[in-house]
């Protein structure tokens, strides 16, 4: 299986050289997404729900269309979807809503990407609410006995990540959403590095909350992110942000919200990269998750072996391609994480990503400086593979 052969679908960047390793921050788009939102663009362009006249109508039109394309993609029903920009807006908004005290607790882990983990902190800090921290393996395995150990009655949401942004490592959010049903504790999962890689089914899982970007494993524009709500909590819930598309009907003194998911999506929506997404699930799914799983495993199997085999190299995470998805963190000792990667970029133009990642509790947690991480996507091909471990070779034998 060669799905590496869709690098064809790609703007000209793929044609130029360019060895893009970094899907773990943002993916290179396909032609269709690019034209579909282009597309809008030129023949419409119009706001959504803010008339009766023909364009604002097909926007509209377009606009759920992408709705129901998410909801199906995620086995979710269109009501739950809720566009915003982006993870870290999704996350806000929601936690923000909630009703908070100084009795309260929040469970998380150290593994948490700062999109997840911010917004924590900060209704620490003005709410005075706990935080707990689930236990985890050196792979980034969370320990499930931690989790049983730490809920109590004062619990009011677990918050965590479906794979840490270090490690790439799948933890089993579906065991962990039944132990914390079991204590009627709501869990929020952030999705964002592994939608897009592997199937996701949120019925299946059973969450309350779920959250990704559009634009990392979702190949949609930027600017787009998913928030979904579980349906039978929706009505404890009142969102963050008011305005235009939230209500049906203001008075001076008073005003009436609409239903979910009109309710959560203030002001005129990102239209254009809404149908850029619709396009980029349409894609997904033509080619298929499970195609796209097997075929990212057999990459993320040589680039493992191939690090593993060069002296000097330390590699973050599971090793069991099994256990992962795309994601490999390493470093190449007595080099910073910065110039390994501004090598690979300037002699072999590979794009990889460098630093803490935006999760500076976990690096701070496994006392590591930073790292220099590559990840990858359908896009990628056993050549980029073969010109990374050779370049990565290089700099460990002539620069370490």
């Amino acid at each position: 299986m060669n799905i590496g052969r869709f690098r064809k679908d790609f703007p000209v960047i793929t044609k130029e050289n360019l060895i893009y390793l970094d899907s773990a921050t943002s993916t290179l788009l396909p032609n269709c997404v690019i034209e579909a939102v282009k597309k809008f663009y030129e023949s419409n362009g119009a706001v959504i729900k803010r008339g009766v006249y023909k364009l604002t109508i097909e926007a509209t039109d377009q606009y759920q269309k992408a709705r129901t394309q998410v909801a199906e993609f995620f086995n979710a029903t269109a009501n739950e979807i809720i566009f915003m920009p982006n993870e870290s807006y999704g996350i806000s908004s929601l936690l923000y809503s909630l009703p908070w005290d100084m009795s309260n607790s929040i469970i998380t882990s150290f593994l948490e990407h700062h999109s997840n983990y911010l917004p924590i902190l900060y209704l620490m800090k003005r709410f005075g609410i706990k935080i707990s921290h689930i236990t985890h393996n050196s792979e980034g395995e969370l320990n499930l006995d931690s989790l049983m150990s730490l809920i109590t009655s004062n619990t009011k949401l677990i918050s965590l990540t479906y794979s840490p942004l270090l490690f790439g490592t799948i933890n089993p959010m579906k065991e962990i959403v039944e132990i914390a049903h079991e204590k009627n504790v709501p869990v929020l999962i952030d999705g964002t590095r592994i939608a897009g890689h592997h199937s996701i089914d949120l019925k299946s899982i059973g969450c309350d909350f779920f959250v990704c970007h559009g634009n990392i494993g979702l190949m949609g524009p930027m600017g787009v992110g998913v928030l979904y709500i579980r349906q039978d909590i929706q009505a404890t819930l009142n969102p963050l942000i008011l305005g235009s598309g939230t209500v049906s009907k203001v008075q001076i003194n008073e005003y009436q919200l609409m239903d979910f998911p009109d309710k959560y999506e203030p002001g005129s929506p990102n239209t254009a990269n809404v149908v850029g997404l619709g396009a980029a699930i349409n894609y997904l799914q033509g080619i298929g998750l499970e195609n796209i799983r097997n075929y990212e495993k057999s990459l993320i199997d040589r680039i493992i072996k191939g690090l593993k085999n060069i002296d000097n190299v330390i590699l973050y995470g599971p090793t069991d391609s099994s256990k992962k998805i795309g994601i490999i963190s390493f470093n190449i000792k007595e080099l910073n994480a910065h110039d390994v990667a501004m090598y690979l970029d300037e002699v072999a133009n590979i794009a990889v990503r460098s630093g803490l990642l935006c999760s500076h509790p976990m690096l701070e947690k496994f006392k590591i400086p930073g790292v220099v991480q590559a990840s990858l996507h359908l896009y990628n091909s056993e050549a980029d593979i073969s010109q990374f471990l050779t370049t990565v070779e290089t700099i460990a034998k002539d620069l370490s």
